[in-house]
């Protein structure tokens, strides 16, 4: 759509993404990261990947499958918090 064209025309302007054709179909064009968006993630997200992965370690692939499904599930319950509560403030 139009808007995702307008932000990969800004990313690419930016220098964090590059676009490049498909080779599957040639016509799409997909959007790949750039080294200095990589760069950019790491510092504002890698000292976060170094703090979970200790705690994430305690936990067994059982167990954080587990822990995955109750955190998708609460994110849904408070979408639907969210719209009943959108709903009480619209005008009737």
């Amino acid at each position: 759509s139009g808007a995702v064209t307008a932000v990969l025309d800004r990313l690419e302007r930016a220098g964090y993404v590059q676009r490049v054709a498909d080779p599957s179909d040639r016509r799409r064009v997909l959007a790949e990261l750039t080294d200095r968006a990589r760069e950019v993630g790491w510092e504002l997200f890698g000292p976060l990947v170094e703090l979970a992965g200790p705690v994430v370690e305690r936990y067994s692939d059982q167990e954080l499958q587990l822990l995955t499904e109750l955190q998708r599930l609460s994110r849904e319950i408070q979408e639907r918090h969210a719209e009943l509560l959108r709903a009480r403030l619209e005008p009737a």
